[in-house]
C-alpha cells in the first residue's frame, strides 16, 4: 500500500510539475487579431438612427460601411408613408435616377458618386424638393485602363486591381471598393451582387462568396468548402448560383445550400456561360471548353466560340431600389480542417535571432483562421501550435500559410521551425 501511494505521488508530481513548466514556457504575447469587417458592419448597422432627422435635415453618412469611396446614405423620417426618388445630377447630362419603395422611415442608399467632387443630389418627395451638396475624396486611379463604351449606361467590373469598381463611359470613376473583393460579378434578382470574399486559401483559391451591395454592405457569406475559383453564374429563373470550385457547385440562393454537384476537369477557367435552350454550362480557356450537361452529363470541346470575355455587368442609370434594411449578416458553410503535418518534438528551441527574422515572418488572426507571413520564401519550415496534451504542427508554404481553426479550442503557443531549427515566436492564439 505504501509503495503504491509512493508511485502515485511520484506520478502526481510529475504532472504537476509538468503543468507547472507549460505555463513558465508559455507564450506571453497574443497575435494580432485583424478587424473582421462584418463585425464592423453590425456596429454600424447598430449605431443608424433616423430619429430627429427630417427631409429638410437629413442625415447624410459618405461611405457609410467603409468600404465603397464614392457612396452615401441619406437618413430621415416622414409622417406619412411616402415613395422618394433620387437624382445624382451627373457631370454629361446623364443624371442617375434612384426610386424607393413607401417608407416612414428612410435609408437611402446613393452610389455613382464622382470622386474629388461636390455631388449635387436631388431627393424628391412628392411635391418637397431638398438639394444636398456630397462632397468626396480623391481617389487615386489611372483610368485610361479601363475599356471605352458609347452607352450612357454604367459598368461594375473587378477585373481592375481585384477591387468592384464603377465607371461610366467617360471613364469617371463612380465607385470604388477598398476591399479586394474578386471574381467574375453576378447580380441577383434582388440588386445585390455576388463576389469572392478577399480571403485566400493556401491553394490560392478564396475562401468563398458574399453578397454585398454597393454601398459595400455584404448580407451573406458563404464559405465554399474546396475554394472558390473566381467564376459563377446566376439562374435567376430558379434562384440557383452555379460556382466554380473543384466540383461544380450549385447553391440555392433561398437556403444557402449546396443542392448538386458536378465533375469537371480541373482546369484554369476564365470564362463562364450558360445556355438556357440547351440547359448546359459551358468553362472554358483560351484552348479548350469543358461543356456541363445539367441533366448529367459532361464533355470536352476545342470549340470556344460559346465564350465571351464579358468582365463586367451593365448598370442601369434608372435604379429601382428594394427597401432597405440594416440586416446582420449570415455566414454558411463550414471551413475544412487543416491537415495536420508529421509530429515533431519540442524537446529543444531557441529565441529569435538574424536568421530567423531575415524571414520577416508576421502573425495575425482573421476570424477563425491563423495567417503566417514571410517577406522571403521558406523553403522548409513548419509551425507547431501548442497547448498543454494538445499539439498540432503544420507545413508553411512559400510566403503565406493558413491555418483554419476547425479542431482547434484554446490557447496555443506558437513555434516555427525553419531548416531543421525551432524558435519559440512567444506568441499565442486563442480560438
Amino acid at each position: 500500500m505504501k509503495k503504491f501511494f509512493l508511485i502515485f505521488s511520484g506520478i502526481i508530481i510529475v504532472f504537476f510539475i509538468m503543468v507547472i513548466s507549460y505555463y513558465v514556457i508559455m507564450a506571453s504575447n497574443s497575435v494580432e487579431v485583424v478587424d473582421n469587417y462584418l463585425e464592423f458592419q453590425k456596429v454600424v448597422d447598430s449605431q443608424i438612427d433616423s430619429y430627429g432627422y427630417s427631409l429638410d435635415n437629413p442625415l447624410v453618412i459618405i461611405d457609410p460601411y467603409d468600404m465603397n469611396l464614392l457612396s452615401a446614405m441619406i437618413v430621415f423620417q416622414t409622417d406619412d408613408y411616402v415613395s422618394p426618388s433620387v437624382i445624382v445630377k451627373g457631370q454629361n447630362n446623364d443624371d442617375i435616377v434612384y426610386s424607393y419603395p413607401k417608407s416612414r422611415i428612410h435609408h437611402l442608399p446613393i452610389y455613382c458618386l464622382y470622386a474629388d467632387y461636390d455631388n449635387k443630389v436631388v431627393i424628391r418627395v412628392n411635391d418637397v424638393v431638398k438639394e444636398i451638396i456630397i462632397k468626396t475624396d480623391s481617389i487615386d486611379f489611372d483610368n485610361s485602363i479601363l475599356d471605352s463604351f458609347s452607352d450612357d449606361n454604367l459598368r461594375i467590373t473587378t477585373s481592375i486591381d481585384n477591387r468592384l469598381v464603377i465607371y461610366d463611359r467617360f471613364k469617371n470613376i463612380r465607385g470604388y471598393f477598398k476591399v479586394k473583393f474578386s471574381g467574375n460579378p453576378v447580380c441577383l434578382k434582388n440588386g445585390h451582387y455576388i463576389v469572392s470574399s478577399y480571403q485566400l486559401n493556401n491553394n490560392g483559391s478564396y475562401m468563398g462568396i458574399v453578397e454585398v451591395d454597393l454601398l459595400g454592405k455584404v448580407y451573406n457569406q458563404f464559405i465554399v468548402p474546396s475554394g472558390y475559383y473566381g467564376l459563377s453564374f446566376y439562374d435567376d429563373n430558379t434562384n440557383y448560383l452555379y460556382v466554380l470550385s473543384d466540383k461544380l457547385l450549385v447553391i440555392d440562393m433561398q437556403t444557402w445550400e449546396i443542392i448538386k454537384d458536378y465533375d469537371i476537369d480541373k482546369l484554369d477557367y476564365q470564362y463562364i456561360k450558360y445556355d438556357y435552350s440547351l440547359n448546359k454550362i459551358y468553362l472554358g480557356t483560351d484552348e479548350k471548353t469543358v461543356v456541363v450537361d445539367l441533366n448529367g452529363t459532361s464533355e470536352v470541346t476545342d470549340d470556344i466560340n460559346y465564350l465571351e470575355n464579358t468582365n463586367y455587368l451593365v448598370l442601369d442609370r434608372n435604379i429601382t431600389l428594394d427597401e432597405y434594411r440594416l440586416l446582420n449578416y449570415k455566414v454558411y458553410g463550414t471551413l475544412d480542417k487543416t491537415v495536420d503535418s508529421k509530429n515533431i518534438a519540442l524537446l529543444s528551441y531557441r529565441k529569435t535571432d538574424s536568421y530567423y527574422n531575415k524571414f520577416g515572418i508576421e502573425l495575425y488572426k482573421e476570424s477563425d483562421r491563423l495567417i503566417i507571413k514571410s517577406k522571403e520564401s521558406i523553403g522548409n519550415g513548419y509551425i507547431i501550435l501548442d497547448k498543454f496534451l494538445d499539439k498540432h504542427t503544420y507545413s508553411l508554404n512559400e510566403y503565406q500559410t493558413v491555418i483554419n481553426s476547425t479542431s482547434l479550442s484554446g490557447k496555443y503557443s506558437i513555434y516555427i521551425k525553419i531548416d531543421n531549427i525551432i524558435y519559440k515566436t512567444d506568441y499565442y492564439v486563442i480560438f
